[in-house]
């Protein structure tokens, strides 16, 4: 008898397998109670075993002649599998919910009272927060001290803590090394100014993002 099958004759429905034979072949019990003859090749070539749930593609039984008696006891023949489970496979847990973040509070009081709200207290940057945001500030054109750097900070970021409980000490220290550090890895510019007074001479350091505009900045101040 051909094996010749048409493509939309080919059924597909899920099953689990319920046997594999000592000579290699096996077979599949679908939920609507069909037993599915899989093929020795298909086997190997599937890596099926027992117990695992499918999904098999199969199409009406022409029996195998090198097993005949065995594969004519199914009324169908398996020509794909796909293993969707194993036994002790662990189960799939349903994912929990995110969490949502805090709102503010709002402590009522009496309806003859101002609703009390618990002020929330301003972030500041961490050290790849800051080193971001100043390496923007340098890409797109600033040119001037740490101090400076720092005033500019302030304005942009009015939500943000830049101050603290020092007038904005630490934070200009954090940013003046942050320049320096980004300096020495050469990626900035600098230049140290030197200013000129009656008790002693000093200097203070200008950070940009090329010398060639250090130099066009300095000339023209």
């Amino acid at each position: 008898m051909s094996n010749y099958f048409d493509p939309k004759d080919v059924i597909v429905t899920d099953g689990v397998v319920s046997n594999i034979t000592r000579n290699g072949a096996g077979f599949i019990s679908t939920k609507d109670g069909i037993d599915v003859f899989v093929p020795i090749r298909l086997v190997e070539g599937s890596g099926i075993d027992m117990g695992d749930s499918v999904t098999v593609y199969m199409v009406k039984n022409f029996g195998d002649s090198s097993i005949q008696n065995m594969s004519q006891s199914a009324s169908y023949r398996a020509l794909r599998i796909i293993i969707n489970g194993r036994i002790g496979d662990p189960i799939p847990q349903p994912k929990a919910p995110l969490a949502k973040l805090p709102e503010p509070v709002q402590v009522r009081q009496f309806s003859d009272l101002p609703v009390a709200v618990i002020p929330v207290a301003k972030k500041t940057f961490n050290s790849m927060d800051l080193r971001k945001v100043v390496s923007t500030k340098i890409l797109d054109g600033f040119i001037g001290t740490s101090a400076m750097m720092h005033r500019e900070l302030v304005e942009d970021f009015p939500d943000m803590d830049l101050m603290g409980d020092d007038n904005g000490l630490r934070m200009k220290m954090d940013i003046s090394s942050l320049l320096h550090r980004m300096h020495n890895e050469n990626l900035i510019a600098h230049a140290s100014i030197c200013t000129s007074s009656e008790q002693k001479n000093s200097s203070y350091s200008v950070y940009g993002q090329t010398a060639k505009g250090l130099f066009n900045a300095i000339i023209g101040a």
